[in-house]
């Protein structure tokens, strides 16, 4: 195709044919053939969007976007095309154990998404559950930025409902031989990260995945001092220990109910005895009072954790904003953020986001008239670190504010 397109744009451009005597090519009709060859080169770079592979579900197949091309329109990225047969009945697309940021489209045509579409169900990898007729669908496997492609694991299989909290299914801190366990929430929590669990079989790798996910599989950690996921010292946590080591320690030396059997409203008081362990003394108030729009920069490091919002350090803007539709961005921090806005110092009334730009925070709301509060913290309680907080927008609410 490209050679033909050639040779028509050197016949448009250089020959005008038997209608009249086509003069010698000049440098300026060589340099126009050469642009519209290479804006041809842009529009048709390569085939036509078509499957790339034909298989029968149920099944799991593995394969490399990179130097696949981009043939389909859906996204600007290099993709890969299937084409498959299936039966009526719920049926999930799942890329998770894929190693690069991935996008996944659904439809009854190459590149088509009238089933649906999805980036990020399971980190920065893509899964889709549809309930469908009979017939032949196709999945696109494409990338989130255009630059994006890698090596993608991409399994199809029918989703029954889920067997997790089922019984007879087994302990979930075991390896059971079957799919699923009994603990319904850690059984759902294990399955997210890794399919295989609850599709094939609750092997070993299942159980030592347990103690990824602490407070949903709680009977499974091996808590102490300082576990992710059990919660801050500084309040009731429903579950032994918190995630503050220096404290824990400390409390629960004083009273020991703390780590054997509840961190209740009494040990989050009881942190008021160790100031120097434990950071939970200082009020949740703000650290900053600025005016939006505008940019400032900052080091949470040493900051405290004054608020209960997550357990790590914080740093706590107070700003005025008029009316409108207003973003709170921390995509340029150095660290993982966790961003907070809200009415009060440490709130959430408006809106939390953890991971909207990479590992860091952005947040849009439309917002009325007044004062906010905007809470820095970490997704961890020992994460800390520089970050840059922007406050753009203010435009009608609803409306493209831009940047």
């Amino acid at each position: 195709m490209k050679a033909t397109f050639v040779l028509i744009a050197f016949a448009v451009v250089v020959g005008i044919g038997a209608f009249g005597q086509a003069d010698p090519p000049t440098e300026d009709s060589w340099s126009k053939v050469r642009r519209e060859v290479d804006t041809a080169a842009c529009e048709y770079r390569d085939g036509a969007c078509v499957p790339d592979f034909v298989v029968t579900a149920p099944g799991t197949w593995s394969g490399n976007t990179c130097g696949a091309g981009d043939d389909c329109t859906v996204r600007p990225s290099e993709e890969h095309v299937y084409e498959v047969t299936l039966a009526a009945g719920m049926w999930t697309f799942d890329l998770c154990d894929s190693s690069y940021d991935t996008y996944v489209f659904v439809g009854t045509t190459p590149g088509g998404d009238d089933v649906g579409v999805n980036d990020d169900a399971c980190g920065f990898q893509s899964k889709l559950t549809a309930d469908l007729a009979a017939g032949t669908y196709y999945v696109t496997i494409e990338g989130f930025t255009g630059n994006a492609c890698g090596d993608y694991v991409l399994a199809i299989y029918e989703d029954d409902g889920g067997c997790c909290g089922e019984a007879g299914t087994g302990d979930c801190c075991e390896a059971t031989g079957s799919p699923c366990c009994e603990d319904a929430n850690c059984c759902e929590a294990v399955c997210a990260a890794d399919p295989h669990c609850c599709e094939v079989e609750w092997d070993q790798a299942c159980a030592d995945a347990t103690s990824m996910f602490p407070a949903e599989c709680m009977e499974c950690a091996e808590l102490q001092c300082g576990s992710w996921g059990t919660g801050t010292c500084c309040e009731a946590t429903g579950s032994p220990y918190c995630e503050e080591a220096e404290c824990c320690e400390a409390v629960c030396a004083a009273d020991p109910h703390c780590c054997e059997v509840e961190w209740d409203e009494a040990c989050a008081d009881a942190t008021s005895m160790f100031p120097d362990e434990c950071e939970c003394g200082g009020p949740c108030v703000a650290d900053f009072v600025v005016s939006g729009p505008g940019s400032w920069a900052g080091n949470t490091c040493g900051a405290g954790n004054d608020c209960t919002a997550r357990a790590s350090e914080e740093h706590v803007y107070e700003v005025t904003l008029a009316e409108g539709s207003w973003t709170f961005d921390l995509c340029d921090s150095s660290y993982d953020t966790y961003v907070f806005v809200g009415t009060t110092p440490g709130g959430d009334e408006v809106g939390a986001n953890d991971d909207a730009c990479g590992f860091q925070s952005k947040l849009t709301a439309d917002l009325a008239a007044g004062t906010y509060y905007v809470t820095i913290e970490a997704f961890t309680a020992d994460a800390c670190g520089e970050y840059v907080l922007e406050i753009y927008g203010g435009g009608r609410a609803g409306g493209n504010t831009g940047r």
